[in-house]
């Protein structure tokens, strides 16, 4: 399969994520890891997601029936050891491991961007 174009820009000043904890059921008590790992050129994904953007955090719900609602983080950079350049593809992995033992991953590809902020 090709390497996707479809990318989302990421700001070089960083970006807010969004998460809807409670879709399933069994995620009063959750924890939380958010990491990126960097393709290569021509890669089709990264080698690994072995660079935490955010602390581990955890996360206690209303209860473990499904429930709405949503959080959000306002400002996650990318580590400062890290030398990105404007359009490296970089790979955001949100992992939510549940009480029970399940986890969760999402993924989403981005290019980073000069831009200030998403939508400009």
């Amino acid at each position: 399969m090709p390497l996707s174009t479809n990318r989302t820009k990421w700001p070089v000043n960083g970006g807010a994520v969004s998460i809807q904890p409670g879709w399933f059921p069994g995620h009063s008590l959750a924890l939380f890891y958010m990491n990126i790992g960097i393709n290569k050129p021509g890669d089709l994904a990264p080698p690994n997601m072995s660079h935490p953007v955010v602390p581990p955090f955890q996360l206690v719900g209303p209860d473990n029936i499904e429930y709405p609602g949503q959080f959000c983080i306002p400002q996650v950079g990318m580590p400062a050891n890290l030398s990105l350049k404007v359009g490296d593809l970089i790979t955001l992995q949100v992992i939510e491991t549940a009480q029970h033992g399940a986890a969760l991953y999402n993924v989403r590809r981005y290019d980073y961007n000069a831009m200030n902020r998403l939508g400009s």
